[in-house]
């Protein structure tokens, strides 16, 4: 109650006539909400009222500038009419108020600016829980204009689009061959069309690799999200993928592939583990492995010495390339040591392992190799 009264006095002294009001009080009554919401107190009837006033009236023509067209969600939020949008999302539980928020919000849909609409569109996923066709709708009006900084808002929990594929793919099909068009988007875009393939639905596949044969971007951004989001289930999808794109000799994309060493290689089929790692090591790419890649040769050398010995002379092949190659010589050399004893602990008469010293005996030949081998020698 002493909560309701001090708010009941902040609203008792604004003016009724709207843009009377400066700036920062208005601001500050839309950000009242989200302190209501934080602390799971219910937010009082005037104080929605007001908001929704702003979020309808007031005039945020400064920024429909092209540089305010650049700006996103952090522009949007930080100013009078963003903040108001933004504050009624969080009134979404208030199924009595429902109507009254898709109504402010296709308001702000129509005559916002872009960093105003990205206020709302950057976590307006909560409003699927209200309504999804209204949800669905709003999003669309929101793009109406297809901005770029819309185009390209990250993916979040809150991201509408990640549920909105799900019942409205057909539909959001025009929407991503824009994004496909936009640049901006295809680091975004990518994962949604791989989202929505790996759930099968139609007309997903083309789309996903319309975009990734035609964006470095959305390559890297692809085999980053294979690395965070990949599951066994998936393999059928992913793996095609991850050979796909294998002779892209570009650097981002090779460190995301560097990415797949740390964790999600160990959840591939052996089948599929062995074939990555042998089209891995002749691409392009393995020119840019770093840490991930040289811990798993570390553990490569004693758990499949005879897969380490195989592909050490296309990792080796790299290092003549590669200003920054992680792979140095001296690593190398220790990959090959301990491959070699691995397998000669179990068979001395494996023929790999004439194949090992015919490989040491044609590194030794540059002078690097030597020293570094001379100073193991003497540690022994």
């Amino acid at each position: 109650e002493k909560i309701n009264a001090l708010v009941d006095k902040i609203l008792g002294h604004l003016d009724t006539t709207l843009l009377n009001n400066s700036a920062s009080d208005m601001i500050q009554v839309a950000r009242l909400v989200g302190r209501y919401y934080e602390n799971e107190i219910s937010i009082p009837k005037n104080l929605f009222d007001w908001v929704c006033r702003i979020a309808k009236e007031w005039d945020d023509s400064e920024y429909d500038t092209e540089e305010g067209r650049q700006q996103s969600y952090q522009e949007g939020i930080n100013q009078v009419r963003g903040c108001a949008a933004e504050a009624l999302l969080y009134c979404y539980q208030y199924a009595i108020w429902s109507d009254a928020i898709f109504d402010a919000l296709f308001v702000v849909a129509k005559t916002g600016t872009v960093p105003t609409r990205a206020a709302v569109v950057f976590r307006m996923a909560v409003l699927l829980h209200v309504n999804q066709d209204r949800c669905f709708e709003l999003f669309m009006a929101m793009m109406h204009d297809n901005a770029a900084s819309l185009l390209a808002l990250p993916l979040h929990d809150q991201n509408p689009l990640l549920y909105m594929i799900n019942n409205h793919f057909s539909d959001l099909k025009p929407y991503f061959e824009v994004c496909i068009a936009e640049p901006r988007s295809h680091k975004e875009t990518i994962v949604l069309l791989w989202f929505a393939w790996i759930r099968n639905l139609p007309g997903a596949k083309d789309l996903f690799f319309s975009l990734a044969d035609a964006s470095d971007d959305a390559r890297a951004s692809i085999i980053h999200a294979i690395w965070h989001y990949y599951k066994p289930q998936y393999s059928d999808k992913t793996m095609p993928v991850l050979h796909r794109y294998l002779n892209c000799d570009k650097k981002e994309i090779g460190v995301n592939y560097d990415y797949i060493f740390d964790r999600t290689i160990e959840l591939f089929t052996p089948k599929d583990r062995t074939e990555f790692i042998k089209s891995y090591t002749k691409s392009p790419v393995c020119s840019y492995a770093s840490h991930y890649f040289v811990d798993y040769m570390n553990k490569l050398s004693k758990e499949d010495p005879r897969l380490c010995l195989e592909i050490l002379p296309d990792i080796y092949a790299h290092n003549k390339n590669a200003d920054d190659w992680g792979c140095t010589p001296s690593r190398m050399i220790d990959y090959l040591i301990a491959a070699y004893n691995a397998v000669k602990k179990y068979d001395k008469k494996d023929p790999i392992l004439e194949h090992a010293l015919d490989l040491m005996d044609e590194w030794l030949h540059e002078n690097v190799n030597r020293q570094y081998l001379f100073n193991v020698w003497e540690q022994w």
